[in-house]
């Protein structure tokens, strides 16, 4: 049996939002930054979070939330499945 997770199958823009969540089957996310940052969200278990960011950095996290109050990277994506 193989480890190997497949490949997404969806690509959403993240948009962030202190009340707007991600859609529930689009929530792994990735960064493909135009700038570095700090990226503050939400897991799918509750936990808040404020994630410093380097330019083409993938966050391997399932996010409910991407909070437009401290976040100041920019070019978030969410990947789904």
């Amino acid at each position: 049996m193989s480890n190997q997770i497949a490949p997404a199958v969806r690509m959403v823009a993240v948009n962030p939002s202190d009340s707007v969540p991600i859609p529930i089957d689009v929530q792994q996310l990735v960064f493909l930054g135009a700038s570095a940052g700090n990226v503050k969200l939400t897991t799918v278990g509750g936990d808040v979070q404020t994630i410093p960011v380097q330019q083409f950095f993938k966050l391997e996290v399932q996010a409910r939330l991407v909070w437009a109050t401290g976040t100041t990277a920019t070019g978030i994506y969410a990947l789904g499945h």
